[in-house]
């Protein structure tokens, strides 16, 4: 039994994997399957307003106490 008003088509070309659980890609709105939600995977022509390159190190704080010679 055809159940076509229930899930979507993946929007990659050469996919269309139809999936009941689909993601919606917050850059482009197009709906993808679980294979090619991703940026990368879709070849998101909008990624580039989403991606954010962060050069903090996340690990500064905690190196330089170590680096302090911690004696607690």
């Amino acid at each position: 039994m055809e159940l076509p008003h229930l899930g979507r088509q993946c929007a990659k070309q050469g996919c269309g994997q139809l999936d009941f659980l689909p993601y919606k890609c917050n850059a482009c709105s197009a709906t993808f399957c679980q294979d090619h939600y991703s940026y990368t995977a879709h070849e998101c022509p909008e990624a580039y307003r989403k991606v954010v390159t962060n050069n903090h190190n996340h690990n500064q704080p905690s190196d330089e106490h170590f680096m302090a010679a911690c004696v607690w």
